[in-house]
């Protein structure tokens, strides 16, 4: 099964996945399939399709645009296993195990993933708690207790209101 590792960002150890029948949306606006919490990311910023057997991503006309394995893409880019997608500050890794034969799936399961369970338990995301809200999530620290911004252009709401 298809899926993206945010490995840098404010969303790095997110694994997102999805399959050939999805379109997935990815921006800054919660309407997205993947919200991305950068302010250099547009709210509809662009998307991954399936066509004739392959993956690509498609720039929305982005206001910053997107690099894939650090070149700036235009238009529509086919994805390869393992391609970095730089959305920003934030780094998807692209997983496609399809793209392997039987024998090989099993020597790339032990290799591919940069990150592994234990890992991803160490990084300063473990440390986050992540609460839903109406319109907005809020990351508290499990140290503090408090809430902690995010990105600077969301407003901070009153809790007493």
């Amino acid at each position: 099964m298809p899926k993206l590792i945010c490995s840098e960002g404010l969303n790095e150890g997110q694994e997102y996945d999805f399959t050939s029948n999805d379109t997935i949306t990815m921006g800054r606006n919660n309407k997205n399939d993947i919200c991305i919490f950068d302010r250099q990311s547009s709210r509809f910023h662009c998307k991954i399709i399936f066509e004739n057997d392959n993956f690509f991503l498609v720039d929305d006309n982005s206001t910053n645009g997107i690099k894939v394995n650090r070149e700036k893409i235009s238009g529509k880019q086919k994805l390869n296993h393992g391609d970095n997608i730089t959305i920003g500050r934030t780094v998807f890794v692209f997983h496609d195990e399809s793209e392997f034969d039987d024998e090989t799936k099993d020597l790339h399961k032990t290799t591919s993933s940069p990150f592994t369970q234990t890992e991803l338990s160490s990084t300063k995301a473990a440390n986050l708690e992540i609460t839903k809200t109406s319109k907005l999530r809020k990351i508290k620290t499990s140290s503090r207790g408090s809430e902690a911004g995010f990105l600077s252009f969301f407003n901070r709401i009153d809790d007493n209101l």
